[in-house]
């Protein structure tokens, strides 16, 4: 028993004796000039050739001779930024948080501020706010204590983003223009670059597409000339991006080029998987589906092999569109479930919304409209509480805190809760009500249509039957009626009968309403756009048999009637899309809107009459305004 005791009070003093060397060594441990070189050339070299980064790193720690050293620690902190952007987080984490234990052992704030900037930025792209907030926090009190302003220009950058993501959008922006006032106080071009292209996502996520590509420009710029490969790969790709986004596909394609160069060079195989995500989705917007599918695939394939859910996600959701425009309906459905099971787990919300509402796309092109209505429902459910699915980690933190407040309060609790029920449920009964009162609209305006057709069919019987009357009875000079024939003449070919003979007058009169009917339906009616319209229909309306419609739509329009309605739809689609409010509208929604049964026939006709696709009709429409106003800028 004895002797048990004592060997363990030996293990105890050992302990503690290796604990106090330990801290001791800490405590007296500094970088000697030399290694301040090693770990300046493994970061500089980080910037342009990871491999040998890593090399450099795996160096410095073995010759310090311990993995507890101060510049370990340095060590260790490069080496999680080449794992983050290599998107391995969860041993950059690791690596980060060595580096950070080690730097506190030190009390080196410095180097602990900047262990945690990194560490919250790996955080902040697994999606955990709540630790990447923290992080964060934490850097800017030792920031602030230690008075380093490129720390703190660095950091508030970050913040800034972090404020975006957790909904705060104007103090987001305001945040990251004091960084880049700050930066160039400081004479920090690459600082200042990096706010602007913080300020671009800002503005790119809330929608405002123009702020977005001039904030992206101006990073564009400054990054271009001070940074490095990394960097002007990064810029590169964010401003073919934000290219893409107002629709010049053309200038994004010469970024993406641009932004493939440099990542190549730098190793950059996560920009370089986003590049090749968005070529695919310019094969997309320009209806190369068979190119979009199998780039999408590719990005698809890597993604699952680098265990990358984020950009699987992404790739699966455009596989999605590219399934529902091919008419692939099952294979859409498929993959657009594995798109929202990943969003909803990455707690992606405006991701998710976006799925959501392919989802209800894809049943509506297949003729499922009571699936596509639940989807409906259930996009709006998501889309009323984003704030929620954005901000999961605040709201968890929020319930900690006020946890024994809802103790104390069930009842009022359990009130809230009926009374969203209430309003769920008084949401339906407006929804349905609508429902109902659009089928009623639409029952009362098909009854309407059919009595004016009906009453259209009796006036062209009564007037037939006063032509029929015109072959038995002439008008004299004086203006009466007599039952003296007129001279006829016989039809070329034809023996003449009692039916041909008709009053020249009143041929010539009848003849120039038909035709003035014609060309109202034609013209100011736009009957054209009536996907249903045939030659019967428009002649019945016209008071016109078939033959005498080719007749008249030959003298008029010298064309036939097939000819005639492509046309009119081809030149109203132009009209469409010379209206600088359809700029955005898909090309699709505007050939339905031409009249055009199909997308197919819509592509087709137009290219006949054009010499252009739609898409690049279009593109062309606005290409000398485009171009103006990016000189402009």
């Amino acid at each position: 028993m004895l002797s048990s005791t004592n060997g363990f009070s030996a293990k105890l003093i050992a302990g503690f004796s290796f604990i106090l060397i330990f801290f001791f060594s800490c405590e007296q441990k500094t970088i000697t000039k030399q290694e301040k070189l090693e770990i300046s050339r493994a970061d500089s070299m980080r910037k342009v050739n990871p491999t040998e980064a890593i090399l450099l790193y795996k160096k410095i720690i073995k010759d310090s001779g311990s993995e507890f050293t101060l510049e370990s620690a340095y060590a260790y902190k490069g080496l999680g930024i080449i794992l983050m952007r290599n998107e391995n987080y969860d041993s950059a984490l690791l690596l980060t948080g060595k580096a950070y234990k080690i730097a506190k052992n030190y009390n080196d704030s410095l180097l602990m501020a900047n262990t945690l900037s990194n560490r919250s930025e790996i955080n902040y792209h697994q999606k955990n706010l709540k630790e990447a907030s923290n992080d964060l926090n934490e850097a800017l009190f030792i920031a602030r204590k230690i008075n380093n302003k490129k720390l703190l220009n660095k950091i508030y950058v970050n913040l800034g983003l972090m404020k975006n993501e957790l909904g705060d959008t104007e103090e987001a922006l305001q945040m990251l223009l004091e960084g880049a006032v700050m930066a160039e106080q400081l004479d920090m071009p690459l600082a200042k670059g990096m706010a602007y292209e913080t300020m671009g996502w800002v503005y790119k996520e809330n929608g405002d597409n123009n702020n977005a590509l001039a904030s992206f420009k101006t990073a564009h710029k400054i990054l271009l000339q001070h940074g490095n490969l990394w960097e002007k790969t990064r810029a590169n790709l964010n401003l073919g991006l934000a290219f893409f986004d107002v629709g010049l596909y053309d200038s994004a394609l010469i970024h993406y080029a641009q932004s493939e160069k440099y990542g190549l060079q730098a190793g950059d195989s996560a920009n370089l998987l986003r590049i090749k995500y968005n070529k695919g989705l310019i094969n997309l917007n320009n209806m190369e589906f068979e190119t979009a599918e199998t780039t999408m695939k590719e990005v698809l394939a890597h993604s699952n092999r680098k265990n990358n859910i984020e950009a699987a996600s992404y790739a699966y959701s455009a596989l999605a569109v590219i399934y529902r425009e091919t008419n692939r309906y099952k294979e859409a459905i498929s993959a657009n479930n594995n798109a929202i099971n990943i969003f909803k787990n990455t707690n992606n919300g405006r991701a998710l919304l976006k799925a959501l509402w392919e989802h209800q796309a894809i049943y509506a092109k297949n003729g499922k409209s009571l699936a596509a209505y639940n989807k409906i429902v259930e996009f709006i459910s998501v889309k009323d509480s984003l704030q929620t699915i954005e901000n999961i980690s605040l709201i968890n933190n929020a319930k900690l805190r006020y946890e024994a407040r809802l103790k104390e309060n069930q009842i009022e609790n359990l009130s809230e809760l009926v009374n969203l029920k209430t309003q769920s449920l008084r949401h339906r009964t407006w929804t349905v009500l609508m429902l109902s009162i659009l089928i009623l609209i639409l029952t009362g305006l098909i009854i309407y249509l059919h009595k004016i057709n009906k009453q259209r069919y009796i006036a062209y019987q009564a007037l037939q039957s006063i032509y029929r009357k015109a072959n038995q009875t002439n008008i004299n000079n004086k203006g009466y009626l007599t039952n003296e024939l007129p001279q006829a003449t016989e039809l070329p070919g034809k023996k003449m009968n009692k039916l041909q003979i008709i009053h020249p007058g009143i041929i010539a009169a009848v003849d120039d309403e038909r035709n003035e009917k014609l060309r109202k339906l034609l013209i100011e009616e736009k009957i054209f756009l009536n996907k249903n319209l045939t030659a019967d229909m428009l002649a019945e309306l016209a008071g016109m048999n078939r033959k005498q419609l080719a007749t008249a739509i030959r003298s008029q329009f010298d064309t036939n009637f097939f000819q005639l309605i492509n046309k009119l739809r081809v030149e109203f689609a132009i009209e469409l899309m010379k209206n600088p409010e359809n700029k955005m509208t898909k090309i699709d929604y505007i050939g339905s809107d031409s009249g055009f049964n199909s997308r197919a026939t819509f592509y087709s006709i137009f290219t006949q009459h054009t010499g252009l696709p739609p898409a690049l009709f279009r593109n062309s429409l606005f290409e000398d305004e485009n171009n103006a106003q990016l000189l402009k800028n």
